[in-house]
């Protein structure tokens, strides 16, 4: 939201009531959809690890990364990688 907000040359509440209206949700909202969309896409690659996929979203460690993964889908980052490799291997 700062750098968006810069870059608009608004303040971080205008910026943010700007977005909210634009785009129907809070800036906060539409940033965890895109951090848990770019993680679900990468745990259902084999070339990266857990702890890599969380640095590369933006987390400063696995654990909070994980935590944020489960309450979006339920398991932990291991395991929905688990399963979608099995459903992968079963298509």
């Amino acid at each position: 939201l700062k750098e968006l907000s810069r870059f608009l040359g608004y303040s971080e509440k205008y910026a943010s009531d700007v977005f909210q209206r634009c785009m129907g949700r809070p800036f906060s909202t539409h940033l965890k959809q895109l951090r848990l969309d770019r993680a679900i896409s990468m745990l259902r690659e084999k070339g990266h690890t857990i702890s890599k996929i969380a640095e590369s979203i933006g987390f400063s460690d696995a654990f909070a990364f994980s935590h944020f993964v489960k309450r979006a889908v339920g398991c932990s980052p291991m395991e929905y990688r688990r399963q979608q490799l099995r459903q992968a291997d079963r298509a």
